[in-house]
């Protein structure tokens, strides 16, 4: 299973760290998928014994009654009208988690482990809470004692990674549950593991090309990664080519929990589309790509509708329509990702077809930084309805037509970017004046918000500029300024 924190060291540095892996704050957000939970409840006790071992480096009274009384607020949750939880504690947590392990079909030793080590567990958290009380409320005679006994009592509940030989504890218990982590060779169902697959697990794919003849649906929290990470690249390729389904689908039939979704270090090429992220009747989805590239599909690399996606070093190119597509109010953060070469030449010509490298739409948002979003044949970015752009230290450069392409109430944000040598105009806010074909003005104004600074978008004449003019209307010119 991957720990989302990694070992922690006792500066400043690390706290913000950890700080931001406990995102659900003093409390415990449970899930329903007891891999997932124990996740989080691992990396909770991970931080409360960062918490202890720091206020034994300086064990100042006033530390130590800090640090014990956000234990016990991690233990308890939070409390509002001193009685109700307004966040699960983690010892609240484990029982849930305890109701959710006893719904899976595991062998009876195995059940017999995991419930004689989340009993330890519970034990030794419970013994830490008393001693944390007491050092919260000053009723402890010895309070530095009381705190390593806390934290001894904290790091034998974390356990170690080994199974029962080692320490017993939380991690334990991922590693005996079934299927948290699934290896697949090329030639082996890519569908059939996931529906194997613990929610929450992890797919390990072997080097190599995986074959698909039909969309991969994915309906439950997933970690896809390739198995070793450095060798022969890993590919999920569509077959035949470009087929009329997407390569993977992914969808929640929960309103309220949402399904995280984590994709690293492969390729995904020849489908319609290459992943579908939501539908306008799912719940949310959480999708995090690091490393992939998304190529050679029909119609979009990326298509999200209602999702919540963030992209690392991932590569979108040679699609036939659109590189990204966000819709339905969607949110995406690209981060040092290039959009390059999607669209085509006949699309671009069509005035009932739209190409371009990024197109926003509805009230969904887009957010680029040090990206290069270039040589796409239409624009490289097209906003349109109510939807937001936000782009900083990235680079628009050579795309068959705008640079960015803004329509209705849409907002730009654009500071530190260069656009250049775009075959259309740099920047074009839509408006009468800045009609390009023939009967291309519909009357839909752009009306919206536009800020930015800093950014190199060269004038007429400039050898980089863009061939048919910098920014129009000329009202927006200071995008242009540096």
């Amino acid at each position: 299973m991957t720990r989302k924190c990694l070992p922690i060291a006792f500066a400043l540095g690390a706290i913000l760290v950890l700080c931001s892996c406990i995102a659900w704050g003093t409390g415990f957000m449970f899930s329903g998928e007891p891999l997932r939970d124990l996740s989080t409840l691992a990396d909770a006790v991970e931080f409360a014994l960062f918490l202890s071992k720091n206020a034994l480096l300086s064990p100042s009274t006033a530390d130590l009654g800090a640090t014990s009384r956000e234990v016990v607020a991690l233990l308890r949750g939070d409390v509002v009208d001193g009685s109700t939880p307004s966040n699960i504690g983690l010892l609240d947590g484990l029982q849930l988690i305890q109701g959710g392990i006893d719904q899976l079909a595991l062998p009876d030793s195995t059940r017999w482990e995991v419930d004689r080590t989340l009993r330890r567990i519970v034990s030794l958290l419970e013994a830490t809470e008393r001693e944390m009380a007491a050092i919260a409320d000053a009723s402890s005679s010895d309070p530095e004692t009381a705190m390593l006994r806390a934290y001894a009592y904290i790091a034998a509940a974390l356990g170690s990674e080994g199974l029962t030989s080692h320490l017993p504890g939380i991690l334990t218990v991922i590693n005996l549950l079934p299927n948290a982590t699934i290896t697949v060779l090329p030639g082996e169902s890519l569908q059939s593991a996931i529906d194997d697959l613990l929610p929450g697990g992890t797919l390990l794919l072997a080097s190599g090309i995986h074959e698909i003849r039909g969309t991969l649906r994915i309906e439950k929290s997933v970690t896809i990664e390739t198995q070793t990470m450095g060798q022969s690249p890993t590919e999920i390729r569509a077959m035949p080519a470009q087929p009329p389904y997407p390569a993977i689908h992914i969808t929640n039939d929960s309103d309220s929990i949402p399904i995280q979704v984590q994709l690293s270090s492969l390729t995904i090429a020849n489908a319609r589309d290459g992943i579908i992220a939501g539908d306008i009747f799912w719940g949310p989805i959480e999708l995090t790509l690091k490393d992939v590239t998304l190529e050679a599909c029909l119609r979009a690399g990326l298509a999200l509708s209602g999702a919540a996606a963030v992209l690392e070093a991932c590569a979108i190119r040679d699609n036939g329509e659109l590189g990204v597509v966000a819709s339905r109010g969607a949110r995406a953060i690209l981060e040092s990702c290039t959009i390059t070469a999607n669209g085509s030449l006949e699309y671009a010509r069509a005035s009932y077809r739209i190409t371009s490298g990024i197109h926003v739409v509805d009230d969904a948002a887009v957010t680029l930084s040090n990206c290069s979003i270039d040589a796409n044949l239409g624009s490289g970015i097209r906003a349109e309805n109510q939807s937001a752009v936000h782009v900083k230290h990235s680079s628009i450069n050579e795309n068959l037509l705008d640079g960015i392409l803004m329509w209705d109430k849409t907002t730009l944000e654009l500071d530190d970017s260069r656009v250049l040598g775009n075959q259309g105009m740099g920047i074009r806010f839509h408006a009468s004046e800045c009609e390009i074909l023939p009967d291309e003005f519909t009357g839909r104004h752009f009306v919206g918000q536009v800020s930015g600074r800093g950014n190199t978008i060269p004038a007429p004449g400039d050898p980089h500029a863009n061939a048919l003019g910098s920014v129009c209307p000329e009202a927006y010119v200071t995008l242009a300024r540096p």
